[in-house]
């Protein structure tokens, strides 16, 4: 296994791409520096596959019993949608496993996952994800930046929902998460692919497009959006 630093993990998923789906339109040409490395950046890859890849993440949340629980996120880099969630006091690999039985698709759509190297990932987790047909990844040591996909949905969370309120308990925390995570894939997933437009020079020319700004109440916040 290879690790993701610099054009490592750009150079390892292209070969791999290469060798299970040869002939693929999507398939960039791979220009070669000297040397024999290649061109491509990660930046370059992630924009010609990013439809392809999945990352995930823990992160802590404290009750106001001092309970700690273990909010599990799995996205899709291409649509920066939260395509499983889930929570639990004990994250251990066989529940972890089963986060992805639970929301992986089964049409094989996507084919390397991106995670730190916390604990939780033991080899029985990775082990888990190649028996599913996904190439695993791993960030460098202490470099979240790494997994900056991953971690965008999670300090919104944060911010604009956790940091205002103190969850009493497993349940309320669920609801609460329920609530965000929809409003997440709706709103801010939504706001995504609206900049994307712009981005490639094709803004929406009829005023109808882009809708009206609308005030909405989430989790008993205020959120401004674009309907």
């Amino acid at each position: 296994m290879r690790d993701l630093t610099g054009n490592t993990l750009s150079d390892a998923m292209v070969t791999h791409v290469y060798d299970y789906e040869t002939g693929l339109s999507y398939m960039p040409s791979r220009p070669q520096r000297r040397g024999g490395r290649s061109a491509q950046s990660w930046a370059t890859f992630l924009h010609n596959h990013a439809g392809a890849v999945l990352a995930c993440d823990f992160f802590i949340v404290v009750t106001a019993t001092f309970q700690r629980l273990y909010v599990f996120v799995l996205l899709d880099i291409g649509t920066r949608r939260v395509v499983h969630w889930n929570l639990t006091d004990r994250a251990g690999s066989e529940w972890t496993i089963q986060q992805f039985r639970n929301g992986l698709p089964l049409d094989g759509t996507y084919r390397f996952l991106v995670h730190d190297r916390d604990g939780i990932f033991a080899p029985a987790v990775d082990e888990a994800l190649r028996s599913m047909s996904l190439q695993v990844s791993k960030t460098p040591v202490r470099a979240p930046q790494a997994n900056a996909h991953c971690e965008r949905p999670i300090g919104t969370a944060r911010r604009d929902c956790l940091d205002w309120l103190i969850p009493l308990n497993e349940r309320h925390l669920r609801s609460v998460v329920a609530e965000w995570m929809s409003h997440y894939n709706v709103s801010f997933c939504g706001a995504h692919v609206f900049r994307s437009l712009f981005q490639r020079g094709n803004p929406p020319h009829d005023r109808d497009q882009v809708g009206a700004a609308v005030t909405l109440m989430r989790n008993g916040n205020v959120h401004f959006s674009i309907g």
